[in-house]
């Protein structure tokens, strides 16, 4: 602490101000104090920083199509007579995530604690994952044990909704649904995970888009895209969504860009593929991330199929 005696204004008589911090060493005030004495003391003790809040769903996103999946949703995981774990899977670039964030916005009022978005990692530890989703800012603990039950702990006192992105295997989430308590669980998986046919979970499928819902979705991107084009497109893309939206994209940043010329490409057999990559979103990644997922036994039919003559 510093203690040290100043006069105010140049003059004793219109009083002392004592300054008051770290003690180093002896303090000696010396002299006779006029006036009134002001004394300031600077805080110890920092002020204690809020807690980060629970990191909550990406976006909302306005879906086309799928009324009759999210309708379905909505029930599996507000219904009372049912445990609230459902799973949506499907084929790559079906819209799976997209799907699962319009559903969680569409429940969202129903959990008083919220919900909360975890993209799940191939390597990474789904328990630490959510603990840190569910109480951002506390210390994980060491133990794999005192990691669950602190995460038991959480679920059997909040009432939220976890969103698992992109769920690779039933491994990884025997843990979390022997949790119990009132959590609610929305997973996407590329798999069927036909491993939790006997856990009590709900399953939906998505598949690709009909040929009016990828149409609109086509034209809400693309606004220039005539009815015969969307159509068209649509039919190209087979109703994938990434396929759909990657390619209009294309078509609505492109002006110069022959549309007509452009659907050709699209179809052609041995190069259409490349036309569909956009940056980080390619349809042909996600084939060959499929295609790693195969048997050696699934990897040779498939090679064969590809060595038969296509229509013209």
């Amino acid at each position: 602490m510093r203690a040290a005696s100043e006069p105010t204004n140049g003059s004793p008589e219109f009083g002392t101000r004592n300054l008051i911090g770290h003690v180093t060493g002896t303090s000696v005030q010396a002299g006779t104090v006029h006036g009134g004495v002001h004394v300031h003391i600077a805080s110890a003790v920092p002020p204690v920083p809020a807690k980060p809040s629970r990191r909550g769903l990406p976006r909302r996103i306005d879906l086309v199509g799928r009324d009759a999946e999210l309708e379905s949703g909505v029930v599996m995981l507000t219904d009372p007579d049912q445990r609230h774990v459902l799973f949506v899977h499907g084929t790559p670039g079906v819209g799976k995530t997209a799907f699962a964030v319009a559903l969680g916005w569409s429940v969202a009022d129903r959990f008083a604690d919220g919900c909360v978005f975890v993209e799940v990692s191939e390597r990474g530890d789904l328990v630490a994952d959510l603990l840190s989703a569910l109480a951002p800012g506390e210390r994980l603990p060491g133990e794999r044990d005192q990691r669950i039950a602190a995460l038991s702990a959480l679920a059997s006192r909040l009432d939220v909704l976890v969103v698992l992105d992109n769920v690779r295997d039933e491994d990884s989430l025997g843990e979390v649904l022997a949790l119990g308590g009132r959590l609610a669980v929305l997973c996407t998986s590329r798999n069927r995970l036909t491993g939790l046919g006997d856990q009590d979970v709900s399953f939906l499928e998505l598949d690709s888009l009909p040929v009016g819902d990828s149409s609109r979705l086509a034209v809400s991107i693309a606004e220039r895209l005539t009815p015969q084009q969307s159509v068209e497109l649509a039919e190209v893309c087979g109703g994938l969504p990434i396929a759909l939206c990657v390619a209009s994209a294309r078509i609505n940043r492109t002006a110069s860009l022959d549309v007509d010329r452009y659907l050709k490409d699209l179809a052609h057999p041995d190069h259409g593929l490349e036309e569909l990559r956009a940056g980080a979103r390619s349809v042909e990644r996600i084939i060959e991330y499929s295609h790693r997922e195969l048997t050696s036994g699934q990897t040779a039919l498939f090679a064969t199929l590809g060595m038969l003559p296509t229509r013209p």
